[in-house]
């Protein structure tokens, strides 16, 4: 079997650089946000870039998946040029009356309603900023069903370097505020669809298929409610917040999480992006439950071993970033949103069956049922313990949500996760969490080495632990003992050989 874990390694890192090209620019931009904005300032400017991912994951109606999934259908290969052409047009023409359709209501009802007078510029912004990023999403997608990372990542840090460059010419130059910073999201969308519209167009075929629209609707509708549901369970929290606790302390929490999403740039975005296609064409085929299990298995101490990197500096990374002590407090919150993020990345992993199935309805419901729990979990608890709520919250409902995705996917392909893999780690991490949390030597190189210690120690334990066998320890080793001479690091990344290659 040709299908293997180095691949998997090669396109998972080129694929981290682009995807945490923008989560890295959030983290870069960080110094001028926080010196510029207050904290309620900051907390608003969370709220727009929020209503951005929100918009985007709910107008793009699953049809990212549809496009991988119809892309590297083999039923599909002569059909798939027209398939994209129709899906974009029709997307277009969908989004362009959407978008003409918010941007009057902004203006009829703006007498209506205060925030809609006060903001409306940034609203319509961010009306029309969500639009061209929902078609850039897809073209971007198309670039991943033909596994073509590095044009992906190559767009991606474009991308960056324009958000970049005109956040400090609207801030510092122009003193556009908040209007300054979503106009530079804007300019980056739409610089990045003048930069992929001509290689999209040599992968349409000018042929318009109402069937083909309403099958790739059909596969990826059930999936966009996950979607809409998953986003809800994991961004609602802001809304909820800034809503009871106010703009301030939303900022915190925003802060918060933008050093906890480290993990998801690093780890959880890369390798969802290179394992979506491959789980496809795996499906069936000799070995492939194995396989589904060392992926989660592999998964689950990666994940949370970055987890504890970013949970163990959290202090110093925000101490480091924000320009100002009214921000230091949102460190409290990063390892309870790390742990979070890892049931993010392990929620897809037990998902896996549905996915295959086509079993994807399931996966809405479930997490229908898990942003229900959280959005009222954080009415009651929000105004208690504030941010602290909306992280705990969170943590529940996705631990919630990753037992009925388990449940529900063995219904239809049943694979058996080793998920004492998870509890394992999870609890070493806890462990590895409060020892870091009692160095305190007012030393920031003392400190943070001592940190670096115990995070380069923490695999280190878990290889000697009953979690790998004999086959996944060979792995590991023979892996690393080319790393350790950089002549043999190009050659890995080309190998073909996989954990399960008997040949």
């Amino acid at each position: 079997m040709k299908k293997n874990f180095l691949y998997i390694a090669k396109h998972s890192f080129v694929y981290s650089i682009g995807t945490a090209s923008l989560k890295f620019g959030g983290i870069v931009l960080l110094p001028l946000y926080t010196g510029y904005f207050s904290l309620e300032e900051f907390g608003l400017l969370s709220l727009f870039l929020t209503t951005i991912t929100f918009g985007t994951q709910v107008l793009m109606l699953g049809q990212g998946d549809s496009i991988v999934r119809y892309n590297n259908d083999a039923a599909y290969f002569e059909t798939r040029k027209s398939m994209f052409f129709s899906l974009i047009l029709f997307m277009t023409l969908l989004l362009t009356i959407m978008s003409v359709v918010g941007i009057t209501s902004t203006y009829l009802l703006r007498n209506v309603f205060e925030f809609l007078y006060e903001y409306q510029l940034h609203i319509n912004i961010t009306i029309i900023t969500t639009a061209i990023t929902i078609i850039n999403k897809l073209f971007a997608n198309k670039l991943r069903a033909s596994e073509k990372s590095f044009q992906y990542t190559l767009t991606h840090i474009l991308k960056l370097a324009v958000i970049i460059i005109f956040s400090f010419y609207s801030l510092l130059v122009l003193n556009m505020g908040i209007e300054g910073v979503l106009y530079a999201y804007l300019l980056s969308e739409i610089f990045t669809f003048a930069v992929l519209i001509f290689p999209m167009i040599k992968e349409m075929e000018f042929k318009y298929s109402r069937q083909m629209v309403l099958e790739t609707m059909k596969f990826g509708i059930p999936l966009s409610f996950a979607l809409i549901a998953g986003t809800i369970l994991t961004t609602s929290d802001r809304f909820i917040l800034n809503h009871i606790s106010g703009a301030a302390e939303l900022g915190l929490y925003d802060l918060g999480y933008r050093v906890a999403s480290l993990l998801s740039m690093i780890v959880i975005m890369p390798l969802t992006l290179t394992l979506y296609p491959v789980i496809f064409k795996m499906y069936k085929q000799e070995g492939d439950k194995d396989y589904y299990v060392r992926i989660h298995k592999f998964m689950a101490v990666i994940l949370v071993w970055i987890g504890l990197g970013v949970s163990l500096i959290g202090k110093e990374i925000i101490e480091i970033l924000a320009k100002g002590a009214d921000y230091y407090p949102a460190e409290g919150v990063i390892p309870i949103l790390v742990v979070s993020i890892v049931f993010v990345g392990m929620t897809w992993a037990v998902s896996i069956g549905m996915n295959l199935s086509g079993k994807t309805k399931n996966i809405a419901v479930n997490a229908a049922i898990c942003a229900a729990i959280n959005i009222v979990l954080n009415f009651l608890l929000i105004p208690y313990w504030g941010m602290y709520a909306a992280a705990y919250n969170t943590v529940l409902s996705l631990v919630i949500l990753y037992i009925l995705y388990t449940l529900n996917a063995n219904k239809y392909y049943r694979i058996d996760y080793n998920h004492s893999v998870l509890i394992i780690t999870l609890m070493w991490f806890l462990l590895y969490y409060y020892v870091g949390s009692l160095v305190s030597f007012n030393s920031f190189i003392i400190d943070v080495g001592i940190k670096f210690a115990l995070f380069l120690s923490f695999p280190i334990v878990i290889f000697f632990m009953k979690i790998f066998d004999k086959e996944e320890k060979q792995f590991i080793k023979r892996s690393l003992r080319k790393l350790n001479k950089p002549s043999l690091i190009l050659s890995m990344i080309k190998e073909k050989s996989s954990l399960n290659d008997k040949d």
